[in-house]
């Protein structure tokens, strides 16, 4: 098996105007990277995808909401420029019609993070933003200016015990999306540790999921699959392994080769590349 990884997330900020129960991306810095620092990541990730002949990487935006950061555009436009393609990860509260048409030919993806319909139960995890949860008719409308402008369309829902009895599959038949993950809830010791309250066993994740394998572009992780196969940089430029449910830092990108950050991570390549690739190891 090739051990090079052709994804990197970029966790740009802890901030978020969401206050999601098991969030799991809180890495405890004081201070996080400013834009120009960021570049410089770019730069690093640049230069370990062309060492490794990748020639269809990805940098994917996250969070937090990469949505609160002022200079996401301009980093946008510079991973572009170097050729390697963009996602984001949001939870579309601050997404609108004009930054989807801005994102036009720049943006890969949009990963949406939806977890429940119900307004009641966005509560309860606390999705939303001083009372407002997202609108679904406001949801439709954005995602198919994205859809009809060839950017695709990932879902994200975490199954725990708020959601574990809702069905959002008429959510999948109203809009087409390129992928569906659904995520058992995971709890970290250093981050989210009140999330293990709203975890569920094994069963009751592989009976929900086993109700949506027909889907096209399904993707199942439970909570097992997850650990050791995401490739993360933390706000402050550090390469960040989730073994053991905590995140540990293995090394500043700026201080330890990239290349040698990635291999003394432990990451699970199996599992990685079941995430990734389709059937026919086309990265999505």
């Amino acid at each position: 098996m090739n051990n090079t990884v052709d994804v990197i997330n970029f966790h740009l900020t802890e901030k978020c105007n969401y206050m999601c129960a098991y969030c799991f991306a809180k890495f405890n810095n004081e201070q996080e990277f400013t834009v120009e620092e960021w570049i410089k990541t770019v730069d690093i990730v640049n230069e370990y995808f062309k060492k490794n002949a990748i020639l269809n990487g990805r940098i994917n935006l996250a969070g937090g909401e990469p949505l609160v950061v002022n200079y996401l555009d301009e980093l946008i436009d510079y991973i572009n420029s170097l050729d390697i393609k963009v996602s984001i990860i949001t939870n579309i509260s601050l997404l609108t019609k004009e930054k989807i048409r801005a994102w036009i030919g720049k943006v890969d993806t949009i990963g949406i993070s939806i977890d429940s319909l119900n307004r009641e139960t966005n509560l309860l995890i606390g999705r939303h933003s001083n009372g407002k949860t997202i609108e679904i008719s406001d949801l439709l409308e954005i995602l198919n200016i994205a859809k009809e402008n060839n950017i695709k369309i990932k879902i994200n829902t975490v199954v725990s015990k708020f959601n574990l009895h809702e069905d959002i599959s008429s959510l999948y038949k109203q809009i087409r999306f390129d992928r569906i993950k659904l995520l058992q809830v995971r709890f970290n010791n250093d981050c989210n540790e009140s999330a293990i309250n709203y975890g569920i066993s094994s069963n009751e994740f592989n009976e929900y999921s086993s109700q949506l394998k027909s889907y096209d572009g399904i993707i199942i992780e439970s909570e097992d699959m997850m650990e050791c196969s995401y490739v993360i940089i933390d706000p402050k430029g550090n390469l960040i392994s989730n073994k053991g449910n905590i995140h540990k830092k293995i090394g500043s990108v700026f201080e330890t080769n990239l290349e040698e950050l990635i291999a003394i991570a432990e990451i699970n390549y199996k599992t990685f590349m079941k995430r990734y690739q389709t059937e026919k190891g086309v990265n999505r």
